[in-house]
Order: C-alpha cells, then sequence, then structure tokens
C-alpha cells in the first residue's frame, strides 16, 4: 500500500496500548492496593510532572498564567493530603 507508513501505524498502536489501555486497566487495581487517598494524590501530581519534566527536560516555555495554573495544584495537593491526613486522624 503506497503513502502508509507501517512504522508511525506501529508506533500509534504502542501509545494506544502502553499509553491508554493499560495505565486505565491498572489504575483500578492500584486504587484497591494504596487506597483511594492516595491515588488522588498520585493523579494530582501528574500533571506537576509532566509540567517540571517539560520545563526543565524538554525547555519548553509557559507564560505567567500557566505557572500560576501549576501553583494552584500544588495547592490542590497540599490540601488533599492534609485533608487525608485530618479524616484519617478523626477515624481514630
Amino acid at each position: 500500500m503506497e503513502g502508509v507508513d507501517f512504522v508511525a501505524i506501529a508506533e500509534i498502536v504502542v501509545i494506544i496500548i502502553f499509553g491508554t489501555i493499560i495505565p486505565f486497566a491498572a489504575y483500578p487495581k492500584g486504587v484497591a492496593i494504596i487506597g483511594s487517598t492516595k491515588s488522588s494524590i498520585i493523579a494530582t501530581s501528574e500533571p506537576m510532572s509532566a509540567f517540571l519534566i517539560s520545563l526543565f527536560i524538554l525547555g519548553e516555555k509557559y507564560p505567567p498564567l500557566s505557572i500560576v495554573g501549576f501553583f494552584f495544584i500544588v495547592l490542590a495537593v497540599i490540601f488533599i493530603t492534609l485533608s487525608g491526613k485530618k479524616e484519617n486522624n478523626d477515624r481514630k
């Protein structure tokens, strides 16, 4: 078949399997193992790690509003962590 890049199609399939299907299947099992509070902290930390990796490793430039958004995410993770600890202390 002319014009079909089979390498690109294979790369897309790998991204679909390893970047979408496996993580979505593994997430509920991970929640069952580590609990919902820890898993929500990890899930909300993902945008922060992507931001930092793209900033320092890939050299991306961000507008000031994006940096403000990054700090709001950090505050949200801190808030979730602290409220989870308070909830655990209330149960004891």
